[in-house]
């Protein structure tokens, strides 16, 4: 399985607990709120050390292999690939130069999306329906990145939260959601609560080694939420007894 799925899974589900007299997992040891960064080219950059996960974002899948090779040797990250045309996702080239996962849209032709060992995260816009997000938690996916259209440098606002608690809540798959390059810790902590796994931070203030490295040092301190299991939004029908009812007994009468 993908490395950086397999954190996220462990975010969005929970890792359990030992039972019985083994000791509990060290705190440091359990995955916190993910940070991711895209990489704007093939160039490694002091920031991206800081990240759990780097995704190169290329024209096409031999562009990507390109800067997947260079990324490898100047990064200890666990890398990822995101193809901007649709239709030229070789998931097994990706694969073979390093790329832990990829990241795709809905318009991927399916046959490209095969290859097994490598994590797929679908990228899809923030404002779909309810019942197109659930069609997702049904689908061959990993997780789901969300293309939430701000403006370069906008800060986190009331509504995005809104928008984030309900994608948290529809989902049942890790979420991931970009942010600008400055965020505050209560900013995180709040996401983190409402259901977000990992936070994407842009190409362009992935640059900023001293502001990644500082969101690095941010989710180092953050302390888990005290109910990280997800709740899920979910119509209860009623139950339906197919029991035929019992026919009553019938009171014999006194013989008089």
């Amino acid at each position: 399985m993908s490395k950086f799925i397999e954190k996220l899974k462990q975010l969005s589900e929970g890792a359990p607990q030992p039972i019985g007299f083994r000791p509990r997992e060290a705190a440091s040891a359990r995955p916190k709120i993910q940070l991711v960064i895209m990489a704007g080219d093939g160039t490694p950059t002091e920031a991206m050390k800081a990240a759990d996960s780097v995704v190169v974002t290329a024209s096409s899948t031999a562009a990507a292999v390109k800067m997947l090779k260079v990324m490898a040797k100047g990064t200890g990250s666990i890398l990822g690939a995101r193809i901007e045309a649709d239709g030229d996702m070789d998931t097994q080239k990706l694969a073979e130069a390093g790329a832990d996962f990829i990241v795709f849209g809905p318009n991927v032709p399916l046959a490209g999306l095969l290859e097994e060992k490598i994590g797929k995260i679908i990228e899809v816009d923030s404002f779909l329906s309810d019942w197109m997000l659930r069609s997702l938690n049904a689908m061959p996916v990993d997780a789901v990145l969300v293309s939430h259209h701000k403006k370069e440098g906008a800060v986190v606002t009331f509504e995005d939260l809104l928008v984030f608690q309900r994608l948290g809540a529809v989902l049942n798959k890790p979420l991931l959601i970009p942010v600008p390059g400055i965020i505050s810790e209560k900013e995180l902590s709040t996401l983190w609560e409402a259901g977000v796994d990992g936070v994407v931070v842009p190409a362009e203030a992935g640059q900023d080694a001293e502001a990644v490295v500082k969101i690095r040092d941010i989710i180092s301190r953050l302390p888990y939420p005290s109910n990280k299991s997800k709740e899920k939004t979910s119509p209860i029908a009623p139950r339906v007894s197919l029991k035929e009812p019992e026919p009553e007994e019938e009171e014999e009468e006194d013989d008089e």
